[in-house]
C-alpha cells in the first residue's frame, strides 16, 4: 500500500467509530433508568469521546491531500463532488460533536435531542464517504456495498466503544446497554459479511472485479480482517447478548482492540484491492 492511502484508512475507520459512539450514546441513554447513574455516565462518556476521535480522523485526512494547508479549497465543489460534500458534512459533524461532547461531559439538559441531530449528521457523513468511492473506473467499488461496509464499521466499533465504557463504569449495574451493544455488533458484522458476499457475487460476472477479489483473497491482511474484525467480535457480541453483565471489562476491551486492528486491515485491503497489487499477498 502506498503511503498516501494511510490517511484514508485512519480517517474512514476512526470517523466511523466516532459516529457509532455518538449514535449509541444518544439513542441508549434515554432508555436507561435514572437510578442507573453509572450506566448513563458511561454512555455520556461515549458521546464525549467521539469528538477527539473525529479530530484525529480529520487531521489524518488532510495528509491525503497534496497540499494539506489548502484543504478548505475542496469545499468549492460541494454541488458536484462527493469528496467536497464529505469534507463539509464531516466538518459540520465535528462541530456538532464538540457541542454534544461538552453537553455529555457536563451532564447538560437537552443533550439527547442534540445527540440525535449529531448522530444523524454523522450517518449522512459516512454515507458521503461511501459515495466518494463510487467510481466507474474502480470496478471493485460499489456505492451499495461500500455503504454496507462503512455502516458495518459504524455499528461494530460504536457498539464496542459503548460496551467497553459500560463495563468500565457500570459492570454490575444493568444489562440493557451490554445487550444493545452486542446486538449492534452483530448487525455491524452482518453488514460487513453482506458487503463481502456482494463483492464476490459481482466478481462472478465481471472479470475486472474478479481480479480485484483475487488480490483481496490472497492478501494476508484479508484473513487478519476476517479473524480479528469479524470472528472474534462475533464471539464477544454473542457473549454480550447472552451473558450481559457477566462479560468482563478485559474481554470487551480485547474485543475492541482486535476489531480495530481488523477494521484497519480490512480498510487497507479495500484500497489496495481496487487501486493495485497488494504488498501483503
Amino acid at each position: 500500500m502506498t503511503n498516501w492511502e494511510l490517511p484514508l484508512v485512519l480517517f474512514t475507520v476512526l470517523s466511523q467509530a466516532a459516529v457509532g459512539a455518538i449514535v449509541f450514546s444518544a439513542v441508549l441513554e434515554p432508555q436507561v433508568a435514572p437510578e442507573h447513574a453509572q450506566t448513563r455516565r458511561a454512555l455520556r462518556m461515549a458521546g464525549a469521546l467521539a469528538f477527539p476521535l473525529l479530530v484525529v480522523a480529520l487531521i489524518a485526512s488532510v495528509f491525503h491531500l497534496g497540499q494539506p494547508l489548502a484543504a478548505f479549497r475542496a469545499l468549492r465543489h460541494v454541488g458536484s463532488a462527493w469528496l467536497s460534500r464529505e469534507i463539509l458534512f464531516f466538518g459540520i459533524t465535528a462541530v456538532l460533536s464538540a457541542v454534544y461532547g461538552h453537553m455529555c461531559y457536563h451532564n447538560k439538559e437537552g443533550r439527547w435531542a442534540f445527540g440525535y441531530l449529531t448522530g444523524f449528521m454523522g450517518l449522512i457523513s459516512v454515507w458521503a464517504s461511501a459515495m466518494v468511492y463510487a467510481l466507474p473506473a474502480r470496478a471493485m467499488w460499489s456505492p451499495v456495498l461500500n455503504t454496507l461496509a462503512f455502516f458495518g464499521t459504524v455499528a461494530l466499533l460504536g457498539g464496542l466503544v459503548v460496551a467497553v465504557l459500560n463495563r468500565w463504569y457500570a459492570a454490575a449495574e444493568t444489562e440493557v446497554v451490554a445487550r444493545a451493544a452486542g446486538g449492534a455488533m452483530v448487525v455491524g458484522g452482518l453488514l460487513t459479511v453482506a458487503a463481502l458476499a456482494g463483492t464476490a457475487f459481482r466478481g462472478a460476472g465481471d472479470p475486472a472485479v474478479m481480479q480485484s477479489v483475487g488480490l483481496m483473497a490472497t492478501s494476508g491482511l484479508f484473513w487478519v480482517r476476517l479473524a480479528l474484525g469479524l470472528v472474534l467480535p462475533f464471539g464477544v457480541a454473542a457473549a454480550l447478548v447472552w451473558r450481559g453483565k457477566e462479560v468482563t471489562t478485559r474481554q470487551v476491551a480485547v474485543g475492541l482492540g482486535c476489531a480495530l486492528v481488523g477494521e484497519l486491515a480490512g480498510r487497507i485491503v479495500f484500497y489496495t484491492s481496487a487501486l493495485g497489487p497488494s504488498l501483503w499477498g
